[in-house]
Parts: C-alpha cells; structure tokens; sequence
C-alpha cells in the first residue's frame, strides 16, 4: 500500500488520464489488507475531477470500498442511482446482492428475513442478464440454504452447476479473471467434494491472490461448509479452509446455524 501510494503522489492526483486513474484505483484495491486501507482507496476517489468520477467502473469501485468500511446503505444508494443512469449489469446487481448480504449477516431477527430475500433478488436478477456471468449464480446456493424454504436445496443445486458450467466455458475460452478458480473453489465446497476442493485450492494459492479476495473467498468457504452433511467430508473440507487461510489469516467468525428462522443468524458470506 505504501508503494501503491508513493505511486500515486509520483503520477500527480488527479491523474492525466482516465485510464490512469482506474489503474491507480485498481491497483489501491489490490494493496487492501485493513480498513484503513478501504479509506485510502476512498480518499483517492474523492479527488478525483468529476469526469473521472462519474464513469461507471468508478462508482462501483467507489460504492464497494464504501461498504468494507460499514456503510452498506450509502452504498446501496449510490449502485441504485447507477443502476438507474447507466442500466443493470450482473456486475452492479451482484454488488447489491453482497450489501444485503452483509446487512443480513448484522440484522435483528426482524428484519434478516428481509434483508436475505433482497440478497437473493438481486442476484437472481444479475444471473438472468447473463447466464455466463457467474458472479451472481455462484453466491446464490449458500443464500438459498440459509433460506431453507421449499425448493431451495433444489434451487441450489440448480445454480451451483449453473455456475460451473458458465466457468468451464469461460476456461475454454481462455477468458481471464482472477475469480474462475476462487469460483469453481466455492462450488466444489456447495457439493460437497474434498477431492475436487482440494485440487482447486492447490491452484488458487498458487496464483496468489490478494488479501482482501483471499478472505472474500474464505467467508465464502466457511459459509458453505456449515451445509455438508457427511463429518468426514465436512473435516476434510475444512481442513482446506486452514490451508488457504494460513497461519497469518485473522481466524474467521464462528458457525452459525445452517438455517434462517426467527432466532438464529444465517452464515456470513462474501461480498464478491
């Protein structure tokens, strides 16, 4: 981060260029390790001119380092007038998604309900724009267990192989993104399938991923090992957890309750 930042005040801020500067704010999000660091990325989109501000990848970028620092609300605000300006992307419906998301994993009883049907709108709607973006598919199965209505296992199924299927394309495409094995990672841990975790998180901690992503993907993990039934598999899944996590991981919240009801909180899951 320090690096990042004298990279920064070299460049000049604002920078020269648009392309500049979504480098520069990309570059921030990838030194994240504390919440300290979301402020920094803030402080940078704050002096940026208006005409660098306003793009789109910008506000995004903008509305989600907001809500690592706890104001989910404003930033659901500011991707609702996104969304209303430049039009629905999974990308933005996703990112509603995981602030409901978050804000359920904080609620009062009363109000969690509600807060995990919003969650799972938004991201239903982004997996319908486009079937091939994964974003949205992949979080859905540990929201619709937590739910643990009628037809939710089945519809977690459903989306858990909906989202490989739209991974395996991209691989055969050769389509880059950082999250395709951090993806297919979470969905062999919604089947319930050590081998196929195991392999794949030798390749995720093999590409090195950054902090901030890293625990994106853990919370992710913890989340849906509350939902394997068989112990033996359930150890040896969460044998894996440790691996990824390693020994300077912060240990991740305690299991909560596999279902949602009037008493219990459902498990954290990712903001990705």
């Amino acid at each position: 981060m320090k690096r990042a930042q004298a990279l920064i005040a070299a460049e000049g801020n604002p920078p020269a260029s648009y392309a500049k500067a979504l480098a520069l704010l990309l570059l921030l999000r990838d030194c994240v390790i504390d919440t300290d660091d979301w402020n920094v990325m803030l402080d940078f989109t704050q002096n940026l001119p208006d005409c660098f501000a306003d793009e789109p990848e910008v506000k995004e970028n903008r509305a989600f380092a907001g809500a690592q620092v706890g104001n989910h609300i404003e930033a659901i605000a500011e991707l609702e007038t996104l969304i209303d300006l430049a039009g629905p992307t999974p990308e933005r419906l996703g990112l509603m998604g995981g602030r409901y998301k978050r804000l359920a994993d904080d609620a009062a009883a009363n109000e969690r309900v509600t807060y995990l049907a919003e969650a799972i709108k938004y991201y239903e709607q982004g997996m319908d724009l486009d079937l091939n973006a994964y974003y949205c598919s992949s979080n859905l199965p540990r929201l619709y267990r937590a739910r643990g209505t009628e037809g939710d296992e089945d519809r977690a199924q459903a989306t858990v192989r909906l989202a490989i299927a739209a991974c395996e394309r991209a691989r055969r495409l050769n389509v880059a993104d950082e999250w395709l094995r951090p993806t297919l990672l979470a969905a062999a841990f919604d089947l319930g399938d050590p081998d196929k975790a195991d392999k794949l998180a030798t390749e995720v901690i093999a590409e090195g991923q950054v902090k901030w992503k890293v625990r994106s993907v853990l919370r992710d993990l913890r989340a849906s090992v509350l939902y394997v039934e068989d112990a033996a598999k359930r150890a040896r899944l969460s044998a894996i957890i440790d691996q990824i996590k390693g020994p300077d991981e912060p240990p991740g919240p305690p299991p909560q309750p596999s279902r949602i009801d009037s008493s219990t909180s459902p498990p954290n899951g990712t903001d990705r």
